[in-house]
């Protein structure tokens, strides 16, 4: 899987492209929010022990804390994680001009 940070105006956004069958971001948590929205393919989206599969245009928000996984049901499938915030230890992934 390829992924590219990139911070625009406000908040930070990572893409995701899936290269390979077994792509996914594993279970983890954070202690802030993001959203998920599939651009292209789709993808099963897990949290809190709850599913859902999201398909090109779809958004879904994983509040802070909980444990969630996102993962892509074909080759080909880009999502793109958003979020107003970062830790300090995701920063450096992010350029700003």
């Amino acid at each position: 899987m390829k992924i590219m940070g990139i911070k625009l105006p406000g908040p930070f956004a990572t893409i995701y492209s899936c290269d390979h069958q077994a792509d996914e971001v594993a279970a983890h948590t954070h202690g802030y929010p993001h959203s998920c929205t599939v651009i292209s393919g789709s993808v099963l989206a897990t949290c809190d022990g709850k599913e859902k599969t999201l398909t090109v245009g779809q958004s879904v928000i994983f509040p802070a804390g909980l444990v969630h996984s996102i993962k892509p049901l074909s080759v080909g499938t880009t999502f793109i994680n958003a979020t107003a915030e970062v830790l300090p230890s995701e920063e450096p992934q992010f350029t700003e001009l």
